[in-house]
């Protein structure tokens, strides 16, 4: 199950093992993927349940809180398996995502809730002022990548990229 590795796993530890790293870019890779090709329909900002099973997107959210809500210093975010979760998150379900974002999909206290930096927040799910936060995160970890990080640094620009994409495609069509 999804929640049992991410039990046993600190995504974030700059330490794990690289094998354990890549099964867990490909466990999200496969996610996003389900996640957006998912038939979803938002019929209210408080919806907390979707009908279609495919769709993951709180798996996405809890990464993206994990990773770019908590604290962790920028450095040592840029070894880590949670920030290839969430590129690949990105790279893969960036318009599922961003339709959550413009949507303001919403979920129980415990999916939704903001990380411990943004305890204060009230956030409940894909807000945009949290979409703000992890982009800058993303920002900021390819700020402090070194050498040797060509390929991290090759993924968040991916990352950031979709996002780019997305973001226009809805300023333009609205």
């Amino acid at each position: 199950s999804v929640a049992l590795i991410n039990y046993y796993l600190d995504i974030c530890d700059p330490n794990m093992e690289p094998d354990q790293q890549i099964r867990w870019a490909k466990l999200n890779i496969f996610l996003a993927q389900v996640t957006q090709a998912a038939d979803v329909q938002y019929t209210s900002p408080l919806q907390v349940w979707i009908s279609d099973a495919m769709d993951e997107s709180h798996m996405g959210l809890c990464g993206l809180r994990h990773v770019f809500e908590e604290g962790i210093p920028p450095e040592r975010l840029a070894s880590t398996a949670g920030l290839l979760g969430v590129c690949y998150w990105i790279v893969c379900a960036g318009d599922r995502l961003w339709e959550n974002v413009l949507n303001r999909r919403r979920y129980n206290k415990y999916d939704g809730r903001p990380g411990e930096m943004y305890s204060k927040r009230g956030w409940k799910g894909f807000e945009r002022d949290r979409w703000d936060v992890w982009v800058q995160g993303l920002r900021d970890v390819k700020a402090v990548c070194t050498s040797g990080q060509e390929l991290v640094e090759d993924l968040i620009d991916r990352a950031l990229s979709k996002i780019e994409h997305v973001m226009s495609n809805e300023m333009t069509s609205s």
